[in-house]
């Protein structure tokens, strides 16, 4: 997990699978793995997804320079 450096997103690692019955599955227990960023709102302190990528493995460290890329 990676705070940007304005403190206005969070970027996360996710490790997990999709239930045999989700859409997409066909049956199968299937590999749910990938990097999700998320806004924060600066008032409530929500969050609202702002954008996913899947990726082949697990991803275990999120990082971002200062620049926030």
């Amino acid at each position: 997990m990676c705070l940007s450096p304005d403190g206005r997103a969070i970027h996360v690692g996710f490790r997990g699978y999709r239930p045999e019955n989700s859409p997409g599955s066909d049956g199968d227990v299937l590999p749910e793995h990938g990097l999700g960023s998320f806004a924060i709102d600066a008032r409530s302190g929500d969050l609202r997804e702002i954008g996913r990528v899947h990726t082949e493995g697990e991803p275990c460290f999120v990082r971002t320079d200062r620049s926030g890329k």
